[in-house]
């Protein structure tokens, strides 16, 4: 028996169900009676079973916002019920099949929950320092160095000047720099590096604004720092501290970005009409 537990596509159904016409009501009736096994049926089968046209299925996936059956699907798969096996993490003796599932599964459901645990206020008071400094140092260690140099890459692109640091000895040294309307970015999955820190200690006491980008709500960045992004991680094997926190920290940087850019388009229509031919990386 189907758990009673409200899917993705449940919610949509809810969300759209008055504004559908009879026969869409239909189709949307009979998915919601099949849901196990819609994913296997053709648009012939659907209309069939329904008593409609195909090109009534066809309407009632664009109603809803898809551009057909395929993309229908797609969305409902994505937005099944995770399986209680597909939320622990990869072991020494699953087979590609379940690691095929358990890493696709689990990277979705940590981008939902960092979806549902961001504060759009606090994403929004970021940009808005972002989009008023010119200066941005961006700081990160061991596996966060990835992410620090693509957030250097992508807000280049804003027309800022952007450094990103990565070795110790030369963190040591930019922090001579910090300055009153400057910013810094530390990216730290734990958020307890003490270099990094050190890093936000500093640059606070030289009136410099820190973000931090961690995984971690109550570290002693996010208490140090003036605003944290936070990404939530979900570990992916077995006796490895390795986890999804890459992936959500590179959404939520890339949110930033994009939050960033539209405010200085609507402030700015040269950024704006110039925004591909300045921005965009160049085609080989």
């Amino acid at each position: 028996m189907r758990e009673q537990k409200l899917t993705k596509l449940d919610i949509l159904l809810n969300e759209k169900y008055d504004n559908l016409s009879k026969q869409e009501k239909k189709i949307a009736d009979f998915i919601r009676q099949n849901q196990d096994s819609i994913l296997h049926y053709p648009v012939a089968v659907i209309s069939q079973s329904c008593g409609v046209s195909q090109a009534a299925v066809v309407r009632f996936c664009k109603h809803l916002g898809f551009s057909g059956m395929k993309e229908f699907k797609i969305f409902y798969q994505n937005g099944k019920i995770v399986e209680p096996d597909n939320e622990k993490p990869v072991r020494w003796d699953d087979g590609d099949d379940a690691i095929f599932k358990k890493i696709f599964t689990q990277a979705i459901t940590a981008l939902e929950k960092s979806f549902g645990y961001t504060d759009l206020k606090t994403l929004s008071e970021i940009a808005d320092i972002i989009c008023e400094v010119r200066n941005i140092d961006v700081f990160g260690l061991g596996g966060s160095a990835i992410v620090a140099s693509y957030l250097k890459n992508e807000f280049i692109r804003l027309g800022k000047r952007v450094n990103s640091y990565n070795d110790q000895y030369v963190i040591e040294q930019s922090m001579q720099t910090f300055q009153m309307n400057d910013l810094v970015v530390i990216v730290s999955r734990s958020g307890e590096n003490e270099p990094l820190l050190e890093i936000a200690e500093k640059a606070k006491k030289s009136g410099t604004k820190v973000i931090a980008i961690t995984c971690t709500p109550d570290s002693s960045l996010t208490r140090i720092a003036d605003l944290s992004a936070i990404a939530i991680e979900t570990q992916f094997f077995e006796n490895d501290r390795n986890s999804y926190s890459r992936l959500t920290q590179i959404a939520m940087i890339s949110c930033l970005y994009i939050m960033s850019a539209t405010r200085l388009g609507q402030k700015n229509p040269d950024f704006k009409n110039n925004y591909f031919e300045k921005t965009n990386y160049k085609r080989n």
